[in-house]
């Protein structure tokens, strides 16, 4: 699900690719655990990541101006309870 950037012309497309807010290197698994599902199906784990880390799907929803379903904005929001 793109949440906005279908839209966006290959310039800013390119920028958000990146974009080190955007980008994080994890290994092989993790990357599969996440694919691309959205905030809502998916969060970094509370262990394996600090909690900036963990805010890094609202910050970039907030930065590039994204939008989110209502699942997403409750997963968000339970990220930000629990700091």
């Amino acid at each position: 699900m793109a949440h906005g950037r279908q839209s966006w012309p290959a310039k800013r497309r390119l920028f958000y690719a990146k974009d080190t807010l955007v980008l994080l290197a994890v290994d092989g698994p993790a990357n599969e655990a996440k694919a691309d599902r959205d905030a809502a199906e998916w969060l970094p784990p509370r262990v394996a990541l600090p909690l900036p880390l963990r805010r890094k799907p609202i910050a970039i929803k907030t930065k590039y101006e994204l939008w989110a379903t209502q699942s997403e904005r409750m997963a968000m929001s339970a990220v930000l309870g629990s700091c």
